[in-house]
């Protein structure tokens, strides 16, 4: 065989004289030959055999192609960039993640992966720079929080989101009112995810004596002790306060928040309730 009938033909998916890191490369031999017979090497230490095959360069920069048939080799050199992303092709993404934590707990944001695309994170006031899909931030004080999201693409906001971030509760429960027998946290299955809206109606269910009390222990993360925080000025425990909830059905919980840990399990509860039937209860 003559080598100088073996040369590389490239084709790429996209209309433009570059090739970027987002384009699959078709390459084949100019010339038709065995398809089992060609061997591909490429810069990027990947390799294949085939007639016609397929590749995508994930770094810029300039490549090295080889194919070698039988004792020949052809070497053809590619220049692969990075690509141009414009604003209107970039999806404003939603910032993903818990709206409420505690002091000191860490909580992770994630937004979704968009190719070219690469985001940085920013809290007002603050001068460090995060850079990711996802991040965990920790803070130390109380209050509303406010990230803020950007791109590579567009040096403008293009996302914020607000956490609320509560004082951490006392480790140990406060004593509430006397409950005459005692209560003893049940082993449960794993801890299963609930929203806030499903949690305020579970509680409603333990008020009609639809549900037991010790049916929340699925939900917590920890099964011996979570802390609640009622009306901003009463602390105590979670399972406790539903036993002195159940058949109240008076009792009007206008307002519940959540604090979850990682896994998506209760760690602590903070909710607003009629006053004035808070005080007949206890």
């Amino acid at each position: 065989m003559d080598c100088r009938q073996f040369n590389i033909k490239v084709s790429h998916s996209n209309n433009r004289n570059t090739i970027t890191t987002l384009d699959t490369i078709v390459f084949k031999p100019a010339s038709k030959f065995d398809t089992n017979a060609v061997v591909w090497l490429f810069s990027d230490n990947s390799s294949t055999v085939g007639n016609t095959v397929q590749h995508n360069f994930q770094i810029a920069g300039n490549v090295l192609i080889k194919a070698l048939f039988n004792n020949c080799i052809c070497i053809q050199r590619l220049l692969i960039t990075t690509p141009i992303i414009t604003v209107d092709t970039v999806i404003i993404p939603d910032i993903e993640g818990e709206s409420a934590t505690i002091t000191n707990m860490p909580i992770s944001l994630s937004v979704p992966v968009q190719n070219g695309v690469y985001y940085y994170w920013k809290t007002p006031g603050h001068d460090s720079i995060y850079k990711g899909n996802e991040v965990v931030f920790t803070f130390r004080q109380p209050g509303e929080k406010i990230i803020q999201l950007y791109s590579n693409v567009d040096s403008q906001l293009i996302a914020i989101k607000k956490i609320k971030v509560y004082n951490a509760i006392s480790p140990t429960p406060p004593q509430m009112a006397h409950i005459e027998k005692q209560i003893t946290p049940q082993k449960t299955i794993i801890n299963t995810c609930i929203s806030e809206e499903d949690f305020r109606f579970h509680l409603l269910q333990i008020m009609a004596k639809q549900k037991n009390p010790t049916d929340i222990l699925k939900y917590l993360c920890n099964q011996q002790h979570t802390p609640v925080l009622i009306n901003d000025s009463q602390t105590g425990d979670l399972l406790e306060f539903c036993h002195q909830l159940y058949g109240k059905k008076k009792m009007q919980i206008q307002q519940i928040t959540l604090i979850k840990g990682n896994n998506g399990c209760i760690q602590e509860v903070r909710m607003s309730v009629n006053k004035k039937k808070f005080i007949n209860l206890f």
